[in-house]
């Protein structure tokens, strides 16, 4: 079966896209230059400042082979460019928009699939893993640092999920991500649609559309940041959030992954 793939829109119509599919591929919102210098502070963050950080700020697909990283957790508490990017005019902005809302940055991530071994992301919805009220008043945003296609494992969305509330979950048993949809099946696949992107461009996605990404089978990374916003007028239960953290941190030092 081919896959679709998701047009590009400017800045100004990403509102419009977000509503009506669920998710906005925002061509060229950040020039080269911008996105060269977030990824030389992520090699020296790596390098220089990683080492002296608890165990779960990162984890990897072979704890022993560094070259193996799978994501880096907790970027903006530990990192002031990281935590500026989170905050900034640019994207607040757009998160403003997009939510109708005002927005409040939770969490920023980097999401890697290193050549050749990046596992494959399972079908879900971010806002299972929010546990937010109302469930559709978050949104994840999705930078990438290197160019992303089909082979090395750009995001694939179903169109229009996010307006049929929140599916199935269960234990998805792909590490790093715990809980994935139960019933994703055919009709979903066809109307599946990939979203290649280029370094500058930017997907924002609901916290309620279904997407998923391939394996990375490329001998290329792929590297990219993953920021979430929650609506101010969402609310959620802390110390619920806390235990799921707690039981995944535990999951990840039994596998040796942490």
């Amino acid at each position: 079966m081919t896959t679709a793939c998701a047009s590009t829109c400017t800045r100004r119509d990403a509102a419009e896209h977000f509503q009506r599919d669920g998710f906005a591929v925002i061509g060229s919102l950040f020039d080269v230059t911008e996105i060269q210098i977030l990824r030389q502070e992520l090699d020296r963050y790596i390098s220089r400042e990683l080492p002296r950080l608890p165990a779960d700020a990162a984890f990897y697909e072979d704890k022993a082979d560094p070259s193996t990283l799978f994501r880096l957790e907790k970027l903006s508490w530990y990192n002031p460019l990281m935590r500026d990017l989170l905050w900034g005019d640019k994207l607040m902005s757009v998160a403003a928009d997009v939510l109708g809302d005002d927005p409040v940055p939770q969490n920023m991530m980097l999401f890697s699939k290193p050549a050749r071994v990046g596992s494959p992301t399972p079908p879900h919805q971010d806002s299972y893993y929010w546990m937010i009220d109302p469930i559709d008043a978050g949104t994840t945003f999705w930078l990438p640092m290197d160019a992303v296609d089909e082979d090395n494992g750009c995001v694939r969305y179903v169109p229009g999920s996010h307006k049929l509330g929140m599916r199935p979950h269960g234990p998805s048993k792909q590490f790093g991500f715990s809980l994935g949809l139960l019933d994703f099946g055919d009709d979903d696949l066809r109307q599946e649609v990939a979203a290649p992107v280029q370094v500058g461009d930017m997907i924002a996605h609901s916290g309620l559309c279904i997407h998923r990404a391939e394996a990375n089978r490329s001998p290329r990374c792929r590297w990219a940041l993953g920021m979430v916003y929650y609506g101010k007028r969402a609310k959620y239960d802390e110390e619920r959030k806390k235990a799921y953290a707690a039981k995944l941190k535990a999951e990840w030092e039994a596998a040796n992954r942490i």
